[in-house]
Formats: C-alpha cells, sequence, structure tokens
C-alpha cells in the first residue's frame, strides 16, 4: 500500500489547508491580527456546535474542560446523573466525584446506548430538584455508540436540571443539535472530527448555566471561564494560547462551516456504513448496534483465536493504524475510526487491509468481499463532503 491510512480516533489527519495555517508566522497573542482571527474562531464554532450560546476555546486537552465544566458550574455535594456508554464516560464520572459531587452512575452494557427514559424517571422522581445536572456522552469512543441526545434531552422536561454533554470523540462525526435540544454545555475537542492537532479544546455554555454557576465557590485559575468568557468577548485569552493551532483550527471550521456541519455529519455516516458492510462482509461483528450506531469509529469483536495486537500488527503492516479496544472489551476487540480528513479510496484500502490481515492470521475469508461491500455503499450513497 503507498499511502498510510489513520484510522485511529484522534488525533486525525490534517488537511493540507489546516496544516499550512499552523505555519504561519508566529504573531503576538494580543495583537489585533490575532484578536480578529480569535474572534473569528469563536464565531465559526457557533454553527458547528449549532448554538448561538457563547462558545470558548481553551490551550487545553478536551478533559481539561470536562473539569472546567464540573469547577465553573457545579458546587461540592452537588447531586447528579451521570449516564454512560462505557470506558470514556467513566472519565467525567471521576472527575465529579474528584470535586465532591455525589454521583448516580448508570452505565450501559457495551454496544448500547444509554437509555433516556431513566432520565425521565429520575428527575420526575426528583420532586425537590435535588439533582443539579444531568451528565452523558454524545458519543463512547470505546465502542463507536451514538447516545440518543434529543430524547435525553427532551426527558429533562421542566425539571431544572442542567443538560452536560461530552462531545469530545463526536462533535462534527455525529448530531449535535445544541439549541434545539436545550443543550447547556458541551465540550469538544481539536483533535477529533475538527482536523486539527491536539491541543485546543472548546465548550458552549448556556445562559442557564453561566446563572447557575454564579453560585459556585469552587477555587479556579486557569480553568474559571468566568474570566476566559471576560477576555474572549474582546478577542483575547487570559493566559498564552496556542497562537498556532488557533489558526488551525480557525481554517478548519472555515471548512467545516463551507461544507456545512449537516453535509459533514452526513459523510462520517456515510463512512460508517461502508466500513460496518465491510466487516460483516468478513464475518465479524460491531461492537454498537445498529440502532446506536454512531458515525465517528466502528469498534469491532475479533473473532475466536485472533487476538486485537495481532489484528493490528498485521494491518500495521498493511499501512493501516487501528486502535485497540477500550474498557471492558480491550481483549476482545479493536477500533477503526473514520474521522475527518478521510476519503474513499483510504476506506477501501482499510477494508482490503482487514480482509488480507485476517487471512494471514488464519481467518477463511472471501477474496476481495470487505472491499466490494465498501464500495457498493460508497457508490450507493451520495458523498456530502470531500476535502480533496
Amino acid at each position: 500500500m503507498d499511502e498510510r491510512v489513520f484510522m485511529i480516533p484522534g488525533p486525525t489527519e490534517i488537511p493540507p489547508a489546516v496544516t499550512a495555517a499552523a505555519s504561519r508566522s508566529m504573531v503576538s497573542h494580543r495583537s489585533q491580527d490575532f484578536r480578529e482571527v480569535f474572534s473569528a474562531l469563536g464565531a465559526g464554532l457557533k454553527p458547528v456546535f449549532k448554538t448561538a450560546n457563547d462558545v470558548l476555546v481553551l490551550t487545553c486537552s478536551g478533559t481539561a474542560l470536562l473539569e472546567a465544566a464540573v469547577l465553573n458550574f457545579l458546587a461540592p455535594g452537588s447531586k447528579v446523573l451521570y449516564l454512560s456508554a462505557g470506558h470514556f464516560g467513566r472519565r467525567w464520572r471521576d472527575i465529579a466525584l474528584t470535586y465532591g459531587l455525589e454521583v448516580e452512575y448508570i452505565e450501559a452494557q457495551p454496544g448500547r446506548a444509554v437509555d433516556a427514559s431513566v432520565v425521565a424517571e429520575r428527575l420526575c422522581a426528583d420532586r425537590e430538584q435535588q439533582i443539579k445536572a444531568v451528565m452523558f456522552q454524545q458519543h463512547e469512543t470505546g465502542t463507536g455508540v451514538y447516545n440518543p441526545l434529543a430524547e435525553i434531552a427532551a426527558a429533562r422536561g421542566g425539571h431544572p436540571a442542567l443538560l452536560m454533554a461530552d462531545a469530545i470523540s463526536g462533535l462534527g462525526a455525529c448530531p449535535c443539535d445544541t439549541d434545539a435540544w436545550g443543550l447547556d454545555i458541551v465540550v469538544a475537542s481539536s483533535q477529533k472530527a475538527l482536523m486539527t492537532p491536539p491541543g485546543l479544546a472548546a465548550i458552549s455554555v448556556s445562559e442557564r448555566a453561566w446563572q447557575a454557576g454564579k453560585s459556585v465557590n469552587n477555587p479556579k485559575f486557569y480553568l474559571d471561564l468566568y474570566k476566559a468568557k471576560k477576555y474572549a468577548d474582546d478577542g483575547q485569552t487570559p493566559f498564552t494560547p496556542a497562537v498556532s493551532l488557533v489558526y488551525a483550527l480557525e481554517q478548519a471550521v472555515r471548512m467545516l462551516n463551507a461544507a456545512g456541519i449537516d453535509n459533514v455529519v452526513a459523510e462520517h455516516y456515510r463512512r460508517r456504513d461502508a466500513l460496518r458492510a465491510a466487516v460483516r462482509a468478513l464475518g465479524l461483528q460491531p461492537v454498537a448496534e445498529d440502532d446506536c450506531a454512531g458515525g465517528a469509529l466502528c469498534a469491532v469483536y475479533t473473532p475466536p483465536g485472533v487476538t486485537p495486537p495481532a489484528l493490528r500488527k498485521a494491518l500495521s503492516e498493511r499501512g493501516v493504524l487501528a486502535a485497540g479496544g477500550m474498557g471492558d472489551i480491550k481483549d476482545s476487540s479493536f477500533r477503526m475510526a473514520h474521522l475527518g480528513y478521510i476519503h474513499d479510496r483510504q476506506l477501501i484500502a482499510a477494508a482490503e487491509a482487514l480482509e488480507q490481515s485476517l487471512a494471514q492470521l488464519g481467518q477463511p475469508v472471501q477474496r476481495g468481499c470487505a472491499a466490494a461491500a465498501a464500495r457498493a455503499v460508497l457508490q450507493a450513497e451520495p458523498q456530502r463532503v470531500c476535502w480533496e
């Protein structure tokens, strides 16, 4: 294979235009030039989040903004309802526990989405309105499951609990209609479907959240979002930002908005359908069930007699970089992501490499079946975005 196929769920491949933007000559982060770009980035992210709320960008990982959401909007001792679809969902729970929150934690079975009816039941029973937030993932990176955000949001009803969504691996790859669904906090990160190197994270904050946070007195310094908002309103950051990454993300966001975020999400689901078809043609089973499979990646159970490390090694020898399984299914699954700057030919090449790798490891496969299955889907579904 002449071309490396980079199919891990972050960091992802970077478009040449984004790389070029990151290579611009350095400027002062207090200059007018930077102010204009940083302000344009904040404004450009709003259509990506589908919100009119404030969107703040900080130099940090997505995990740091998960922590910031707890620090700024939830006081120690607050009760929260946490819904998780797997391994990465436990991270925000652990952050909440670290800061003294009382967490009611509910986790779905591997491959299944969280049950929105649980939210309705629990909030209806919370007559004294002690639950201050419902926290959940948009997309679970360990399984490829997309949680029903619209249903979870609707289940809140008239309860005042904040709706807080971890969209780190899903924003741009899975549906996220922040304002239509009434989401108060949404956290995303640069190195996934936003097609930018790691190092920046973004958070959408509703007016309800800002008001709720006024009574929260957690000590904070770098992760003080009220301070970040004050500076962002003037096109600045409180502390020295990753200037080159800001230029890179601003370029990527312009590309996303030029394509249309709905088209970008639809393209991710087109890739999802193609890869899942290839996997099934090889007799393999995706982890995520059909009714909740997201557009970011495909987690796949390995067949009997094949270990995930052996399969990933065989794929790597053919130029395809896949990710290992996570959490409870670490020893029985692998993951192939299709986030951001991915092309049809790369998906077909990955399907071919998976077929060849399985054959090398002694699995019976029908020659050419994986690529044919992927190609059939790609040809049948209209291509919504082509980054070339």
